[in-house]
């Protein structure tokens, strides 16, 4: 089953219109997420967490606190202030905040997490995030780094599969509910990596 970006968006508003808390959702994301990173790299290393300041930065924050509990050494990056994120992104920074760190020893090996941008995002990358998708493809080359979308690669359209100028590359995309609809174009295969 594929999706359209306006199907998955009516749907999640008409849920949590509804009186549904959407905490259990992103917790659940994050952790789906953070098995899946750990089926792959079962043992603990260097994970670079990046996330803007919409739910998909949650989801982000979430994955980075459930690393951080299994031992990995984390690094968050924010592309913007607390004070600018979405309610429930602020909950999970001050989680993640709250989490003690591990002194275990960790391997040489370094993945990426992108939570920049969900599915609604349109257009080309802008400041702060353009500046964030830079620095994952940078290290990705750089240090041979594995990454993981949430949901989908920061700047690559849902619906068309069409990524913008320095879209981030991605190892593997971690689709939270069901695949979009532009991950069957051809455009976007170098960008997907395995969809998870």
């Amino acid at each position: 089953m594929l999706a359209s970006c306006a199907e998955i968006i009516e749907a999640e508003r008409r849920l949590f219109s509804s009186g549904v808390d959407p905490e259990p959702f992103m917790d659940e994301a994050g952790r789906l997420c953070t098995e899946a990173i750990s089926h792959f790299f079962p043992v603990p290393a260097h994970a670079e967490v990046f996330c803007g300041k919409g739910n998909n930065g949650g989801d982000a924050l979430v994955v980075a606190r459930l690393l951080k509990r299994a031992g990995w050494a984390v690094t968050l990056h924010c592309t913007h202030p607390s004070r600018e994120m979405s309610p429930l992104s602020q909950k999970k920074l001050a989680e993640w905040e709250a989490e003690p760190a591990s002194s275990a020893r960790v391997s040489n090996r370094t993945i990426l997490v992108d939570g920049l941008l969900g599915i609604g995002a349109k257009g080309n990358l802008r400041s702060e995030i353009l500046a964030a998708a830079r620095q994952i493809n940078g290290l990705r080359q750089d240090r041979f780094a594995t990454c993981f979308a949430i949901d989908i690669p920061s700047g690559l359209d849902a619906d068309s599969g069409i990524p913008c100028p320095e879209a981030v590359i991605a190892d593997f995309t971690l689709s939270i509910t069901v695949p979009k609809i532009g991950f069957v174009a051809d455009s976007p295969i170098n960008h997907l990596g395995r969809i998870v």
